[in-house]
């Protein structure tokens, strides 16, 4: 599981936020052994409000199945 965390609610949609996040996702692939078929993005509150941004910019990297 991998929960980053964004310290002022607009910087979720400033483009570099957007790439640490991306950056920190293909760091963790990397390193671990990881089935790229069941990656899940979750939230809620504010995180909700970023798991349906990055989920909507990087469809083809998050399983589709609960959306």
């Amino acid at each position: 599981m991998v929960a980053p965390d964004c310290p002022n609610p607009r910087l979720g949609r400033i483009p570099a936020a957007e790439a640490a996040v991306m950056a920190l996702i293909e760091s963790v692939l990397s390193e671990y052994s990881i089935d790229r078929r069941r990656i899940l993005v979750i939230g809620f509150s504010l995180g909700g409000q970023g798991t349906w941004f990055h989920e909507s910019r990087h469809s083809d990297l998050f399983d589709g199945r609960l959306s």
